[in-house]
């Protein structure tokens, strides 16, 4: 068990990594429910599992099998530990922040449950685990890189909204719309140009409303001003420019004259 406030793609799958950390190996059959994060499309007999979950499970060489629509054969033996992790943990236990409940959850875990017998099998559940580490496999050293992908559109001040929360972008990509990749804690930025460039990342706030900005200040790009184009040289006039103060007699203008009184 561990304690996350979110359950989509990253936390999820970053929560069976630790899983299979704590349980000492990697197992060769995952017995899952048709959640999101598992299966992406379902319809009847037809199931469309979630690239996400194909990467983990090529990675490390398991095999995903999916729980029925309704029978409570299989879906019940992954429900039913929640139930029990309710009953027997988190009724009448309180925490300051996740952290201390995951403390408290690793203190129970060692003092209560692991010693536990087991109804079924009649042996305690650390013997049983022990038992099952033997046949695991060694978890692979990099774990799998399973984020959300999204897109976002960057505002005219440099800022672009996620989950509730504004986060801020250079300034130069200011009006255009950028990748992102959600991971449980940081946020990467990149174009969306033919070869990506990574533009940097943030720390994933929860609270709405919140603002996260850049460590080193963004400059607010202006427009140039818009300039007169030249002249072309067709346009240009033909009679040299006279000085303020000459003659024009020498322009030979026909100038209309009429007697004074009139």
């Amino acid at each position: 068990m561990e304690d996350t406030d979110r359950q989509d793609l990253g936390p999820f799958w970053a929560c069976h990594q630790h899983a299979f950390t704590c349980c000492g190996g990697v197992p060769d059959e995952l017995l899952s429910a048709r959640t999101k994060p598992v299966v992406q499309h379902s319809g009847g007999l037809r199931r469309e599992v979630h690239p996400a979950a194909l990467a983990v499970a090529g990675q490390e060489g398991l095999t995903i099998d999916l729980c029925g629509p309704r029978p409570p054969a299989t879906t019940g033996k992954v429900e039913k530990q929640v139930a029990t992790s309710r009953e027997w943990f988190c009724r009448g236990r309180g925490g300051t922040d996740r952290a201390n409940r995951h403390e408290q959850w690793q203190a129970w875990h060692r003092a209560v449950w692991r010693p536990h017998v087991h109804r079924t099998t009649g042996t305690a559940l650390d013997a049983r685990l022990r038992e099952k580490q033997a046949a695991r496999r060694p978890l692979s050293p990099p774990p799998a890189d399973v984020c959300e992908r999204t897109r976002r559109q960057v505002a005219k001040d440099g800022r672009c909204s996620f989950e509730g929360a504004l986060y801020s972008a250079p300034a130069e990509v200011a009006g255009q719309r950028l990748a992102w990749r959600v991971f449980p804690d940081p946020l990467t930025l990149s174009t969306l140009e033919p070869i990506p460039r990574a533009l940097g990342e943030h720390c994933r706030v929860r609270p709405r409303g919140s603002l996260v900005e850049d460590p080193t200040p963004a400059v607010p790009r202006r427009r140039p001003y818009a300039r007169r184009p030249p002249w072309p040289p067709a346009a240009l006039p033909s009679t040299p420019a006279t000085p303020r103060g000459a003659s024009l007699a020498h322009l030979e203008v026909p100038v209309a004259r009429r007697p004074r009184t009139l």
